[in-house]
């Protein structure tokens, strides 16, 4: 499929420019025509799609992963709930006898009660934030494979874009498929004009005013 692309996709971040030239190693050019250079950016490009966390999902390493994950969100889920039960027990049994208890023993009781609970507080955060951290490092190891099988692939079976169509993020570009040089050269040319256009305006003579008439 042959296709002229400039733009392939840009999700909250630059777009990526695609054609086919190779290294321009000569200085910066201002008497081309822009429209020329983008003509050029059209070349038969192989493109393939994918569906990342589906990849992330349904292969055998994420699958692995999301286990270990499910494990650990567990344990820890049982422990703070292990806490939580043994609260509860010694908040009823100090309200069952706080009646009987002198004021200094309930006072003292009762705040070692409360810094029991804001122990379990900080706990309980202080696990989210752990597991949040090890979700997040297992999410980038995982979308490294990705990458890098996609890169393979690829590669294998000569694919020149690779395409995350979801999001639209570029897994995968050849250098077939680059063309930052010609987008340069075409910001210098516009440059070019620009300067030009703004240097002759700047020479043009002013209208001189005309004599008066006698």
């Amino acid at each position: 499929m042959k296709k002229q692309l400039l733009v392939l996709a840009a999700v909250g971040s630059f777009s990526l420019v695609l054609c086919n030239k190779d290294v321009i190693k000569s200085g910066p050019k201002t008497n081309i025509d822009i429209n020329q250079v983008l003509s050029n950016c059209t070349t038969d490009l192989t493109i393939r799609y994918i569906d990342t966390m589906q990849a992330m999902s349904t292969s055998k390493e994420g699958l692995q992963i999301q286990k270990e994950l499910d494990a650990k969100r567990m344990e820890w889920a049982k422990g703070l709930e292990a806490q939580a039960q043994k609260l509860q027990r010694e908040f009823k049994e100090f309200q069952d006898k706080a009646s009987m208890m002198s004021e200094a023993s309930r006072e003292k009781e009762e705040q070692r009660l409360l810094d029991a609970k804001r122990q379990y507080e900080v706990g309980t955060k202080s696990r989210e934030e752990d597991f949040k951290i090890a979700m997040n490092k297992a999410m980038a190891k995982l979308g490294e494979s990705v990458r890098k099988a996609a890169e393979h692939t690829a590669v294998a079976q000569g694919v020149d874009v690779v395409v995350d169509f979801p999001s639209g993020n570029v897994i995968y570009v050849s250098d077939k498929a680059k063309c930052t040089n010609d987008i340069v050269v075409a910001m210098n040319s516009d440059y070019g004009k620009k300067t030009t256009l703004a240097s002759n305006a700047k020479r043009k003579p002013l209208n001189q005013p005309k004599p008066p008439q006698a």
